[in-house]
């Protein structure tokens, strides 16, 4: 008997539970969601060509090299924050810039696998 009346009353636990969640899942959802903090995000990007006239090293001199300027918003600390601005350059050889593009490839081939 005191079995059957603590399982009832486990039920009826779990049932006024289960409630209490249903009712404040909304709130809690959209609180979550305004409460995320976000990654930095690119807000420009500049590029150009250049080749190497001066240079310590002569298999330098005359090679084209590919020179990348990033503006980046930083990621918020906290929320309400207003994040900062920060410009990112570096330098990449034929080489280097074959090896990010195969690997930006990868990525768009994933993401258009994921997105449909």
């Amino acid at each position: 008997m005191a079995r059957q009346l603590a399982r009832e009353t486990n039920a009826q636990l779990a049932g006024l539970i289960a409630q209490i969640v249903l009712f404040h899942l909304a709130g809690w959802r959209a609180e979550l969601v305004e409460a995320q903090v976000c990654g930095p995000r690119l807000l420009d990007l500049d590029w150009r060509v250049d080749l190497a006239t001066a240079s310590d090293k002569s298999a330098r001199m005359a090679a084209p090299t590919c020179i990348v300027q990033l503006q980046v918003q930083d990621a918020p600390r906290r929320k309400g924050e207003l994040p900062g601005v920060s410009t990112q350059a570096f330098e990449m050889d034929k080489e280097q810039l074959s090896a990010m593009l195969d690997g930006l490839g990868r990525i768009r081939d994933q993401l258009s696998g994921v997105a449909q």
